[in-house]
């Protein structure tokens, strides 16, 4: 029954992500639109995001869970990395939108890449938010079902080999 409750939740995430996607789509090929504000919010969801879930990396003992530490921190470290694709969609949606008399450098060819080259960093920046919920969706309800100590031993058979220097960092 949970798994079925859990794939409607997921399903309705990403319906909710597609539409958000779309609008967001459609104010990135808006001349007028002022996308600082967006990637404003999107930089602010995506770091809200590595910062829990490296505080929460650092609630785990790292003598015990050194795999789940690991999962954790890579979620957040791809969290990082949406918010730098959004950051470079809203950089180059501006040098494609202002006037080349201000920017003699960018001309139609170069207006033109950047504004249909800056759309599959939107597109990555919306596949990390949607793979980052799966992940902690994922993680969280396994840790509630079966544990952290189950969690470990079933993260050891599936993820590679965690060396101690790279725990060790989140207890600084």
């Amino acid at each position: 029954m949970l798994s079925k409750l859990m794939y409607l939740i997921l399903a309705f995430v990403a319906f909710i992500l597609s539409v958000c996607f779309l609008r967001a789509y459609f104010l990135f090929n808006d001349k007028d639109f002022n996308t600082v504000t967006l990637t404003s919010y999107g930089f602010a969801i995506f770091v809200g995001v590595a910062t829990v879930c490296f505080n929460w990396a650092r609630s785990f003992d790292t003598s015990k869970h050194r795999q789940i530490i690991q999962f954790i921190n890579n979620t957040a470290e791809l969290s990082i990395y949406g918010c730098v694709f959004f950051l470079i969609t809203s950089v180059a949606k501006y040098f494609a939108y202002n006037p080349v008399k201000k920017y003699p450098y960018v001309d139609e060819t170069t207006e033109a890449i950047l504004k249909y080259g800056s759309m599959p960093f939107l597109w990555f920046a919306f596949i990390i938010i949607l793979f980052n919920i799966l992940r902690i969706i994922t993680i969280g309800s396994q840790l509630i079902i079966i544990g952290p100590d189950k969690l470990e031993k079933k993260l050891k058979n599936e993820l590679p080999k965690v060396e101690a220097e790279e725990c060790d960092s989140t207890e600084e």
